[in-house]
């Protein structure tokens, strides 16, 4: 919804577009979007809504470790507290609850 309004807003010129720019964007939309949607369609279908919904979690963690491997990037203090928190998070949220009869 950002990208339409920014058309309206500012304008945009097709002329000035690449071959690359346009190999980008049906790059981002095939390969980034739709592996990303029937990825998730096949975890929901696989482990069940919950346990899918968790890998949105790992999703900062690939993207700063991707980050690191092909940009060159440093790794942070920030980033490795970052990390940790998300690793935590999602063991606790893995924990088995014992349900003691009253």
């Amino acid at each position: 919804t950002v990208m339409p309004l920014s058309f309206l807003l500012v304008g945009f010129d097709l002329h000035a577009v690449t071959g690359q720019g346009y190999f980008a964007l049906i790059y981002a939309a095939l390969v980034g979007t739709f592996s990303g949607l029937l990825l998730a369609v096949y975890n929901i279908q696989r482990f069940g809504a919950t346990a899918a919904a968790m890998t949105a979690y790992v999703i900062p963690i690939v993207a700063g470790l991707g980050g690191v491997l092909f940009l060159g990037e440093r790794i942070t203090a920030v980033m490795l507290v970052g990390m940790a928190l998300i690793i935590g998070g999602i063991a606790i949220l893995n924990q088995r609850t014992v349900h003691v009869p009253i």
